[in-house]
């Protein structure tokens, strides 16, 4: 159970840690990695636990608040991870994804370009 709990918590911190990279570089420099740390956020919302889900939408949130207009190239891979994690059942993390989506939203309406290959990908 230790053994868990720890992995649980190294989860947690890893995409906490990885919202804080975007957030110290900046929007400038943080596009270029969405390519790496975008992936690796996504699959977590999948993952089995609770706080594991929120610690991944809650970065997924903040990174988004940088990066805006440069997750418009992730945008197929973003919607399709949210499609298949408002199968959730959680309260606490139905409300998550619930902002996260409002946000995306908004980032993906103001986007002058959205390449249709994205979506599609």
């Amino acid at each position: 159970a230790r053994g868990a709990e720890k992995a649980l918590r190294i989860k947690a911190g890893a995409l906490s840690s990885c919202a804080s990279f975007v957030l110290g570089v900046g929007e400038e420099a943080a596009g270029e990695y969405l390519h790496v740390l975008l992936p690796s956020i996504l699959s977590t919302l999948s993952d089995t636990d609770k706080k594991v889900r929120l610690a991944a939408l809650e970065a997924l949130y903040n990174i988004s608040r940088v990066v805006r207009n440069d997750l418009a190239l992730f945008a197929g891979q973003i919607l399709a991870a949210l499609c298949r994690a408002f199968v959730e059942t959680d309260a606490e993390v139905q409300s998550g994804l619930e902002v996260v989506d409002d946000q995306l939203k908004s980032i993906f309406l103001e986007c002058r370009t959205l390449p249709v290959s994205t979506m599609l990908a």
